[in-house]
C-alpha cells in the first residue's frame, strides 16, 4: 500500500543502502574466515579468501533486488499465509540455484585456475541439504528484513488513513445544516408543543455529548450505535411529523458487535434524505444486524425512490464509511449500495465480527 504522503524511494538510494548492508555483512566476516584459513592443513591465499567471501556475499546483494520484487509480490499475511510461504520457499531454492551458478560463473573469470578449480567448490551429490538449507537461511533472512519493512510502512500507512478519514468523518457528524434545523424546530415546539421541545432538546444534547465525547474513538457496541439513532430518528420525526417509520431488527448476539463510530447514522441520514423525503407520503426505513459465522452483516434499507445510477457511489457520508471500513478492516469487510426490486435502496456492510470492549460510549 503507497502512501499519497509518502514519496518512492529512489533506485539509487535502495541501491546504496543494499551495497553497504552487504558490506557491513563482509566485514564482519572478514575475521572469522581469515582465523579459519590459518587454521586449515592447507591454508589459501588471503587474497583468493577474501575474492571468495566477496563473491559469496556480494552476488546475494545482487539478487537482492529481483527478491525485493517477489517479496513485495507475495506479501507474508495472514491471508493465503500458507500458499505465499510456499512461493517463498520454492524462490529460495531457485534463487540458491541462481546464487551457485552466479558466484562460480564469477570464480571462473577471476581465479587463476579458471573452470577446473571453480569446479571443486561445485555442491557435491552427499551434501544438498547444506546447499538448500544455505540457501533457504539467505533468501528468508532478505525476506523477512523486507517482509518487516512492509508491514511497518503498511501500518504507518492505516493510521496515517484512518486519521485522514476521521477528520473527514468529523465534518459530517452533525452538520450545521442539521443543527440550524433542530434549533429552529425546538424555536417552533415551544409554544406549540413544550413536552416534544423538551424531548427534543434533551435528545440533540445527548447527540452532541456523544458525538464530542467520540472524536477520538473509532468504535463502538452496535447497541450504543442504535441507542445513538434511536435520538436522531426522535428528532427527525419531530421535524417531519407521520413521514417516517423506522424498524430495527437486531440478532441478540450482535449488539455487543465491535463497529465503526457513527456508523449507522449516516447510514439512515442517507436514506431519510434521498429515500423518504422525496416522497409525499413518507416511508419506512429498516436497520437489521445479525451475525454470519465470523462476520456481522448490517444493513439499512428504506422503501423510498430508490438510487440513480449517478448515485450509486453515494454521498460524502457514504463515501467516508466506505473509507473507513476499508482502512479498518481491509480485506476483511464489504460496503455496498444498491436499488431495491420494486423501489428503494439498501445499503450493506459487512465486517468482521468481534466483541466490543467495555462500555465504550458515555451512558446517554
Amino acid at each position: 500500500m503507497i502512501s499519497e504522503h509518502s514519496k518512492a524511494v529512489p533506485r539509487w538510494l535502495t541501491a546504496l543502502l543494499i551495497f553497504l548492508i552487504f558490506t557491513v555483512k563482509f566485514l564482519l566476516f572478514v575475521p572469522q574466515v581469515y582465523f579459519y584459513n590459518s587454521s586449515s592443513q592447507t591454508p589459501l591465499p588471503l587474497g583468493l579468501v577474501l575474492l571468495k567471501l566477496a563473491l559469496g556475499v556480494y552476488s546475494w546483494a545482487l539478487l537482492t533486488p529481483p527478491i525485493l520484487l517477489v517479496s513485495r509480490r507475495w506479501i507474508v499475511e495472514r491471508q493465503r499465509l500458507l500458499t505465499n510461504l510456499f512461493i517463498h520457499f520454492c524462490f529460495s531454492l531457485l534463487f540458491a540455484a541462481a546464487q551457485t551458478l552466479l558466484y562460480h560463473a564469477a570464480l571462473t573469470l577471476l581465479t587463476p585456475g579458471g573452470f577446473g578449480a571453480s569446479a571443486k567448490e561445485l555442491p557435491r551429490l552427499d551434501g544438498p541439504l547444506s546447499f538448500i538449507f544455505n540457501g533457504i537461511v539467505a533468501y528468508m533472512s532478505i525476506l523477512a528484513v523486507h517482509q518487516a519493512v512492509l508491514h511497518y510502512r503498511q501500518a504507518s500507512e492505516r493510521a496515517f488513513r484512518l486519521q485522514q478519514a476521521q477528520l473527514r468523518l468529523l465534518q459530517t457528524q452533525l452538520q450545521p445544516h442539521f443543527l440550524f434545523n433542530s434549533l429552529n424546530l425546538i424555536a417552533s415546539l415551544i409554544y406549540s408543543d413544550q413536552a416534544e421541545a423538551e424531548r427534543t432538546v434533551l435528545n440533540l444534547s445527548d447527540m452532541l455529548r456523544v458525538n464530542l465525547y467520540e472524536m477520538g474513538q473509532q468504535e463502538t457496541s452496535l447497541r450504543e450505535e442504535v441507542e445513538f439513532v434511536d435520538r436522531y430518528v426522535q428528532i427527525m420525526r419531530a421535524r417531519f411529523p407521520g413521514r417516517l417509520e423506522v424498524r430495527t431488527d437486531i440478532d441478540p448476539e450482535a449488539f455487543d458487535a465491535a463497529v465503526p463510530t457513527m456508523m449507522l447514522q449516516p447510514l439512515v441520514e442517507n436514506s431519510i434524505r434521498h429515500g423518504i423525503l422525496p416522497r409525499s407520503g413518507g416511508g419506512v426505513i429498516s436497520i437489521e444486524a445479525r451475525r454470519e459465522r465470523k462476520s456481522l452483516l448490517v444493513t439499512v434499507s428504506d422503501d423510498g425512490c430508490g438510487v440513480r445510477p449517478v448515485e450509486a457511489g453515494g454521498g460524502v457520508g457514504l463515501a467516508n464509511m466506505r473509507a473507513r471500513l476499508q482502512y479498518l478492516y481491509g480485506s476483511q469487510q464489504s460496503f455496498s449500495l444498491f436499488s431495491r426490486p420494486g423501489g428503494g435502496t439498501t445499503v450493506r456492510a459487512t465486517l468482521p465480527f468481534r466483541a466490543a470492549r467495555g462500555n465504550l460510549r458515555t451512558p446517554l
